[in-house]
C-alpha cells in the first residue's frame, strides 16, 4: 500500500495528465469531424490522391515510434533492488515541485524508496507526451489527406489508428510509481 503523501502527490498528478489526455484524445475526435463537415463538399485535387501513399509511411513511422517509445518509458523503472547508475532524486525537488512547498514538502516526507518511484513516474510524463504528440501527428495527417484528396473517408484509418494508440497510453501513475517499486511486473 502506498503512503498517504504518495497517493496525494500522485493524485495531483494524475488531474494534470488525465486533463491533457482527455483533451488530445478529443481533438483526435475533433479532426475527423472536421474532415467529413469539410472535405466532404470540396473538390480533390490530383495532389492528395499522388501523396496519399506518402501520407500512409508518415503515419505508420509516427505510430510505430509512438508505440516504441511508449514501451521504452514503460521499461525504464529499474527493478527492485538494482542500483541505480546516476542518482534519480537529483534535481527532483526543484525539477517536479518548483515553487510550491505544500507538495515539497509532502516530498519530503516521503520515505527514500517512494520519493525514487515518484521521481521515476514523474520523469515519464515527457516521453509520455511525446507519444501524445506523435498520435495527434497520426490524426492530423489523415484530416491533411482527406482535405487535400476531398474523400472524408480517408480520415477514418488515421483516427482510429491515433484513437487506439491514445487508448493504450492513458495516464497510469499508480502503475509507474507501483513498477518502479518492485510490486507489480512491467
Amino acid at each position: 500500500m502506498l503512503s498517504p503523501e504518495l497517493e496525494a502527490l500522485l493524485s495531483r498528478i494524475d488531474r494534470v495528465q488525465k486533463l491533457v489526455w482527455t483533451v488530445l484524445t478529443l481533438s483526435i475526435v475533433l479532426y475527423g469531424a472536421v474532415a467529413f463537415a469539410v472535405a466532404g463538399g470540396r473538390e480533390g485535387s490530383e495532389l492528395g490522391t499522388t501523396l496519399r501513399p506518402l501520407f500512409y509511411v508518415a503515419a505508420a513511422g509516427a505510430a510505430g515510434l509512438s508505440w516504441l517509445l511508449h514501451r521504452r518509458a514503460r521499461a525504464a523503472a529499474p527493478p527492485r533492488g538494482t542500483a541505480p547508475t546516476a542518482d534519480p532524486l537529483a534535481g527532483s525537488r526543484d525539477a517536479l515541485l518548483r515553487g510550491n512547498p505544500e507538495v515539497l514538502a509532502q516530498f519530503d516526507r516521503l520515505p527514500e524508496h517512494e520519493r525514487r518511484a515518484l521521481t521515476t513516474a514523474v520523469r515519464s510524463f515527457t516521453p509520455w507526451m511525446l507519444c501524445l504528440v506523435l498520435n495527434e501527428g497520426v490524426a492530423i495527417l489523415g484530416l491533411v489527406l482527406a482535405l487535400l484528396a476531398g474523400t472524408p473517408a480517408d480520415v477514418i484509418p488515421f483516427t482510429i489508428a491515433a484513437l487506439l494508440l491514445n487508448a493504450a497510453m492513458r495516464p497510469d501513475n499508480r502503475g509507474a510509481v507501483e513498477r518502479a517499486l518492485g510490486r507489480v511486473g512491467i
